[in-house]
């Protein structure tokens, strides 16, 4: 769908050179093929380097098989024979500026650097994928958002903000910035008490949304079919959110409840 969209949308002439020995263009043909059916403004040439080592430098090829989108004014690499790569590659050249995601660190939140299983390293590279830039900020160090940021995360953090964080968020939404908060379980350890946020509750409810302090347990057979009792969803309404997620299964592990009440005023006024 998105592919269809973003080359079917071509208003100016692009062109695709795909760098490699002239015996292998055949296997790269089929997928060039579909999306030279999409557009008439787009142009694959299939360039053999050692044939035309002058195109090859002009258009910045470095080795066989690389690929290179050109609009004439920009230039950007696909890293690979795939949609996504391709596709990718088309939305960048004729991007006219970067939008950046960037995540709060500092307070225990999920980490960008982090591989593991809570970590975000997988999110940084989707992100990355479908062109977003990331970045980590803290607002520790400098109670402020920066301005290159196109939307923030709070993503989970164990302790609480203080208030000059919190009130750069408040500023960041006051002049039209997007932010998503993200509420972890509050879990009571021996020594500490993780995901006890409330100035972040608080900041959240003035929105209409209050995130309760507990851990949402399901009892159904379906939790119990997977061997735990964290909530299931089997089926999902129509929405573009959960378009690619039909006839999956999804297992909220430890998920922490929100009451939304009736949007104020200033509910989704973004």
């Amino acid at each position: 769908e998105q592919t269809e969209k973003v080359v079917g949308g071509l208003k100016t002439d692009l062109n695709i050179y795909y760098f490699d020995n002239q015996g292998k263009f055949e296997r790269a043909r089929d997928l060039f093929d579909r999306y030279k059916n999409l557009s008439s403004k787009l142009n694959i040439v299939y360039v053999d380097p050692d044939k035309k080592p002058d195109l090859a430098q002009v258009e910045g090829a470095r080795q066989l098989g690389d690929i290179i989108v050109d609009n004439g004014k920009k230039r950007e690499t696909a890293k690979s024979l795939t949609e996504e790569e391709l596709t990718g590659a088309i939305v960048r050249v004729n991007k006219g500026g970067s939008k950046t995601v960037c995540f709060v660190e500092g307070s225990g939140e999920h980490a960008l650097a982090d591989t593991q299983r809570e970590g975000y390293s997988t999110v940084k590279e989707a992100l990355e994928k479908n062109n977003y830039k990331t970045q980590a900020i803290s607002l520790l160090e400098k109670p402020e958002i920066p301005k290159d940021c196109t939307i923030v995360i709070v993503g989970g953090p164990k302790r609480d903000y203080l208030e000059p964080a919190i009130g750069a968020l408040k500023t960041f939404l006051a002049a039209g910035g997007k932010v998503i908060l993200e509420f972890d379980p509050v879990l009571t350890l021996r020594e500490q008490k993780l995901g006890d946020t409330p100035g972040l509750v608080k900041l959240a409810s003035e929105w209409g949304v209050t995130a309760n302090p507990d851990v949402v347990l399901d009892l159904g057979s379906a939790s119990q079919m997977f061997g735990q009792l964290s909530p299931v969803a089997t089926k999902y309404e129509s929405h573009p959110i959960v378009r690619v997620m039909g006839g999956n299964a999804t297992v909220f592990t430890l998920s922490r409840s929100l009451d939304v009440k009736a949007p104020a005023e200033k509910l989704f006024s973004t």
